[in-house]
C-alpha cells in the first residue's frame, strides 16, 4: 500500500517536470523498510529510524526531509499517515502556508482581470494568463515565457527555467478553446511577429483570414525602421573606452547586422560564434530552427573587442549584465533606449520615433532587401518560416515598387497636339475666362 502511494507521488512530481531520480530511490527504499517492519502507513518512529541508518548527519536530514514532504502530500488523501517531526536539522526553513484559491475565487479573479484597464488586448491577456495558471499549475516564469510555437494540439511545451528542461502539459478542451480565442483576438495587434498560428482543436486556421488581418494591420500601423544616419548615431553612442560600452556596441552591431530577435540575441552562447576561418554566428531561432549568418568585418571587430574584455565568465552566454548573469530582454531594451537618448542629441530625428529592439530587425531586413532586391534572401536572413511574413517589407520599401514600375512596358497612347482657338488665346491675354462658350477639346 505504501509502495503504491510512493509510485503515485513520484508520477505526479515527475509530471511537473522534476526528474526525482535520487528522491524516488530514497522513498522506495523507505517503503520497503516500512513493509519489513509491518507498517503500511507512514509512522514517525519508523521514518526516524530509517533516516538514522545513514552515516552522515546531512544525509540523515535529507532522507527524513523527503519522507516529511511525502507525508504532507499523502496525508491529504489518508489522514492515518503520520507526519514525522523534524530531526537531524531536516527542516531549517519553514515556508509560509500558501493561500488556496477556491473555484469561486478564481472565477472572480478572472472576471476582475477581464474588466480592468482600458485596453481590450490587455484585459484579455491578464484574464487568459490567470486562467492558464489556475488550470495548469505553471510557475509564473514559465507562463510568461510561453511562445506561440510552444502551443501544440497535444498541449503546452513548457520550458522550466529553473532546471532548463522541458515538459508537455496536456490541456483540457475548454482551456484549448480559450487560448485559441485569445490568439485569434491577438493577431491584429501584433502584425510583425512571424509566429506560427496553430489551431488547438486540430482545425487549421483559414490562411486567407490570417493573411487579410495581417496585411490590414500592417497598412494601418506602418513599419518602423531607421535610416543609415540614425543607425550610425546609435552605434556611436556607446563609449568604446569602457567595458560595458564595448559590450553594448557589440550587442547593437550584432542585433542589427543579423536582424536578430531579442530572444535570439540574449540566447547566444560563446560556442555559437566562429571567427576562423570566416566569421559567422549560429542563431537559434523560433520553432527550434537554426541559421548560420556570416558577419561583417565591423561586427566581427566589435565582437573581438568584447571577447577580449569579457574574460572567463561563469555563464556560457555571449552577453551578460553587470551582475555576471545572462542578459535579459528587459536589460537589452534598457541598453538600447539609453543609447538612443544619447544618439538623439546628434541625430534629432530619433526623438520622434519609438525605437524597440525589433525596429533594428526591420531596419536590417530593409537594408538586405535594398541591397539584393530578393525577398527570398531576406526571408533566409531573418529566419522566417513563411514568405508571407517577409512580404510586409515590400510594402514599405518604395524602391521595390519603383523597380517593378520600371520593368513593366507601359501601353502606348495615340499621338496628337492640342490647338488653341483664337477666342481662347484672346481670353487668356485679357486675363478673363470665357464662361459663355465651351472650350473645344
Amino acid at each position: 500500500m505504501l509502495a503504491q502511494a510512493v509510485e503515485s507521488y513520484l508520477k505526479v512530481r515527475r509530471a511537473c517536470g522534476f526528474e526525482f531520480k535520487c528522491q524516488g530511490n530514497l522513498l522506495q527504499s523507505f517503503a520497503v523498510y516500512s513493509n519489513r517492519r509491518g507498517r503500511q502507513h507512514i509512522c514517525s518512529d519508523v521514518a526516524i529510524e530509517w533516516a538514522g541508518l545513514a552515516e552522515k548527519v546531512e544525509r540523515r536530514a535529507r532522507r527524513l526531509g523527503e519522507v516529511i514532504r511525502f507525508a504532507r502530500y499523502i496525508r491529504a488523501e489518508d489522514p492515518s499517515h503520520e507526519l514525522p517531526p523534524p530531526a537531524f536539522g531536516s527542516e531549517k526553513r519553514q515556508r509560509a502556508i500558501p493561500y488556496i484559491f477556491s473555484p469561486e475565487d478564481i472565477q472572480r479573479l478572472i472576471k476582475a482581470a477581464s474588466e480592468s484597464g482600458y485596453r481590450t488586448l490587455r484585459r484579455k491577456t491578464y484574464s487568459t494568463l490567470f486562467a492558464l495558471l489556475a488550470c495548469t499549475g505553471l510557475r509564473v516564469s514559465e507562463a510568461i515565457r510561453l511562445r506561440f510555437d510552444d502551443i501544440t494540439p497535444d498541449g503546452l511545451v513548457v520550458r522550466c527555467s529553473k532546471f532548463r528542461k522541458s515538459r508537455l502539459v496536456p490541456l483540457h478542451e475548454t482551456v484549448q478553446a480559450g487560448i485559441q480565442c485569445y490568439l485569434e483576438d491577438r493577431l491584429p495587434y501584433a502584425p510583425f511577429d512571424d509566429h506560427v498560428f496553430i489551431s488547438l482543436r486540430r482545425k487549421p486556421l483559414l490562411i486567407q483570414d490570417v493573411d487579410t488581418a495581417f496585411r490590414t494591420a500592417v497598412d494601418r500601423i506602418g513599419l518602423q525602421h531607421l535610416t543609415v544616419e540614425e543607425m550610425q548615431a546609435i552605434f556611436d553612442a556607446p563609449l568604446p573606452t569602457t567595458r560595458y560600452g564595448i559590450r553594448d556596441r557589440a550587442m547593437l552591431h550584432l542585433c542589427f547586422a543579423g536582424g536578430l530577435r531579442v530572444s535570439e540575441l540574449i540566447g547566444l552562447r560563446v560556442n555559437d560564434l566562429t571567427l576562423h576561418p570566416h566569421a559567422s554566428i549560429l542563431i537559434h531561432g523560433k520553432g527550434r530552427r537554426q541559421r548560420c549568418l556570416p558577419l561583417w568585418k565591423e561586427t566581427t571587430s566589435t565582437l573581438r573587442a568584447w571577447l577580449t574584455v569579457r574574460g572567463n565568465a561563469a555563464v556560457p552566454e555571449l552577453f551578460f549584465n553587470a551582475r555576471g548573469e545572462p542578459m535579459t530582454r528587459s536589460g537589452f531594451e534598457y541598453i538600447l533606449h539609453k543609447h538612443v537618448r544619447t544618439a538623439a542629441t546628434s541625430c534629432p530625428s530619433l526623438s520622434a520615433k519609438r525605437i524597440s529592439p525589433h525596429v533594428l530587425r526591420h531596419t536590417c531586413a530593409l537594408t538586405v532587401l535594398q541591397a539584393t532586391k530578393d525577398l527570398r534572401k531576406v526571408s533566409l536572413w531573418l529566419g522566417h518560416a513563411n514568405m508571407q511574413t517577409t512580404e510586409i517589407y515590400t510594402r514599405t520599401d518604395p524602391s521595390i515598387k519603383l523597380e517593378a514600375l520600371e520593368s513593366v512596358i507601359p501601353p502606348k497612347l495615340r499621338s496628337g497636339r492640342f490647338k488653341a482657338t483664337d477666342e481662347l488665346i484672346a481670353s487668356l491675354q485679357n486675363g478673363t475666362i470665357m464662361r459663355s462658350k465651351k472650350i473645344p477639346t
